[in-house]
């Protein structure tokens, strides 16, 4: 009798004595804990949460404890990636006082909670100081490990005959009103448990409690008047002892009464499928019953969904099934649709956190981006105005060259005068000022004699429509600007009249051509050699410059000053002038080789004609 009393003190055991105590474990505590252990490092890896904080409340069974120490053992001896960054141990009867701070010193090092308590109440507690301590987001996780087959709920019965949801306010006489509060930190809470289908739903605890006198217990002494519902263990109790009978049943046959005092007899025989009160058992050759787990959460409605299932066949073998395919749509639905990172986007601390300036700095940014924006329209403005400036003045840079027609002011001759004109240039007396000539001077098909500011010009009249290219009015440009003794000053064009005219400096005493018609005593041996001499000096000019050549000259384009100075004329735009029709008479200062090709042009021309 003794014999069989120690037994059911050791199958009693299963669940709370140290595992040393026990020489034969039907169902060994540590073996448990290591599965329960080991799924949660599969769930924590499964989602990539690699740096958690540990809390647990233990009673005089310290099974929380172990369950702690064994977790720490797993992770020593495993290749995973989990740390334990932070683990507290709370006294006995925890306060909100332990539970705050040990949540302010995690805030800065996790976001995943790991727990167990040895009790419901304070489980509950916990959650209502995470709410109490803005836990209610969707950065934290918190994962309950158990292995009571308790999930959600509490051994607690309504009087419906329901077991009570953990979080709900029954465990003290007087309400607090946060269940409420309880159960939205709830909802943030994941539960890896023990789960077995039960066959106990003919037993009523209510007539087991009323019985505890009677076979087979005959306590008398047991004082149940207070309680309700039995312990989840008793089930358990019952199936250790099954197991133990069953047992029996296989080596009593075998060898008699030595099976009582050898256990190793026994342990030979465990390897089997035997069916209890809490389900099938699976029993190896270790003889160690294999657990079965579930990863388990609550939804809006308080009911409790499956995510997970873990089916061991041995200690560290299992069969891991996905309940559900949309992990973000169902398991993470009360996280906002969005899977928790180990680090959150801003950090422990928050201080990491990518500044949206558009949500955290609206107003500013509304300021800055009007200030932007007229900057950018004034910057446009200002630029287009720049450029629209500057391409006014380099188009008037390169327009300088355009005389308006109106700016040419005909001289208005009187009768007398026009009586007293003379055909020639050289035929006005030497001691007659410009002007007075200017106004004998009559206009023709091929020239026009004006005042242009002031100053004598006479301007050739061109038959043929001038458009110039941007390259033409750039040499034209640079014709303005050359100064030389043997060069005629080029005053521009005028294209605003019937016909095109360029502009050049008045030379009262003609062409070179009309001197040399005339027959006159200064031709001396000296002045012809100074005529030569200024026609030499103004073709040096010429072909040392942009121009490289004259292209028309004849003694009709080499006029003579007041001073009886050379100046060569007619020289610009020859790409414009090569295109008029040339007189037959003209072509007599002509090279042969440019009258035998027309297209041929070169300034050793000059040489022949000079």
């Amino acid at each position: 009798m003794q014999k069989l009393y120690l037994l059911l003190l050791l199958f009693y055991f299963i669940y709370g004595a140290k595992s040393q105590v026990i020489p034969f474990k039907v169902s060994g505590r540590y073996q448990l804990l290591g599965q329960v252990t080991n799924v949660t490092i599969d769930v924590l890896e499964h989602f990539n949460w690699t740096t958690v904080a540990f809390i647990y409340n233990t009673n005089y069974f310290e099974r929380c404890q172990k369950m702690f120490i064994d977790f720490e053992r797993v992770l020593k001896y495993t290749n995973s990636h989990v740390q334990i960054v932070q683990s507290y141990k709370t006294s006995f009867d925890p306060t909100y006082e332990e539970f705050g701070k040990f949540l302010n010193e995690i805030s800065d090092k996790t976001r995943v909670i790991l727990s167990c308590f040895d009790d419901d109440m304070y489980k509950r507690k916990f959650l209502i100081s995470m709410f109490d301590n803005g836990l209610n987001n969707d950065e934290w996780v918190h994962i309950n490990m158990e292995y009571r087959n308790f999930g959600f709920h509490t051994n607690i019965k309504d009087v419906t005959g329901e077991y009570y949801l953990f979080y709900k306010d029954v465990y003290e006489t007087t309400p607090d009103g946060r269940s409420d509060d309880a159960f939205q930190m709830a909802k943030k809470m994941f539960s890896i448990d023990l789960t077995r289908r039960q066959s106990t739903s003919l037993i009523d605890d209510k007539d087991v409690l009323e019985n505890i006198n009677k076979w087979p217990f005959y306590c008398s002494d047991c004082d149940v008047s207070n309680l309700t519902t039995l312990s989840r263990y008793a089930w358990y109790l019952n199936d250790a002892i099954y197991f133990w009978a069953s047992l029996l049943n296989k080596t009593l046959p075998l060898y008699g009464d030595e099976a009582f005092v050898n256990y190793s007899l026994l342990r030979r025989h465990c390897p089997g499928k035997y069916y209890g009160k809490t389900g099938e058992m699976i029993y190896g050759e270790n003889c160690i019953r294999t657990a079965y787990l579930q990863l388990r959460g609550l939804d809006e409605s308080e009911s409790s969904i499956i995510y997970l299932t873990y089916n061991f066949s041995s200690i560290k073998v299992y069969k891991k099934d996905l309940i559900v395919s949309n992990f973000t749509r169902t398991m993470f639905a009360n996280w906002g649709n969005k899977i928790p990172l180990n680090v959150p986007t801003c950090g422990y601390k928050g201080k990491s956190c990518p500044i949206d300036i558009f949500k955290d700095h609206l107003t500013e940014v509304i300021i800055v981006g009007v200030i932007i924006i007229m900057f950018l329209i004034f910057f446009a403005i200002f630029t287009i105005y720049v450029i629209i400036k500057t391409n006014r003045k380099k188009n008037e840079e390169l327009m300088r060259w355009i005389v308006p027609y109106v700016k040419l002011e005909k001289p208005l001759p009187s009768k007398n005068e026009i009586n007293e004109s003379l055909n020639s240039f050289v035929s006005s007396a030497p001691s007659q000022s410009s002007d007075k000539i200017l106004n004998i001077k009559q206009e023709t098909a091929k020239f026009i004699f004006a005042h242009l500011d002031g100053e004598a010009v006479a301007g050739e009249k061109h038959l043929l429509i001038f458009e110039p290219s941007k390259e033409q009015k750039i040499e034209l440009n640079k014709l303005l600007s050359w100064e030389h003794e043997n060069i005629n000053k080029f005053y521009g064009m005028s294209l605003d009249a019937k016909l095109p005219i360029s502009l050049w400096k008045y030379c009262k005493r003609g062409s070179l051509f009309d001197i040399l018609q005339l027959d006159h005593s200064i031709f001396d041996a000296f002045f012809l050699v100074s005529l030569i001499k200024d026609l030499v000096e103004g073709l040096h000019f010429i072909h040392n410059s942009f121009l490289h050549y004259h292209g028309r000259l004849t003694s009709k384009n080499c006029l003579l000053s007041g001073q009886w100075q050379l100046k060569i004329s007619g020289f610009n735009l020859f790409s414009y002038r090569s295109c008029q029709k040339v007189k037959t008479k003209d072509k007599l200062w002509t090279a042969p080789e440019i009258l035998r090709n027309d297209n041929l042009t070169a300034s050793k021309i000059f040489i022949v004609l000079l």
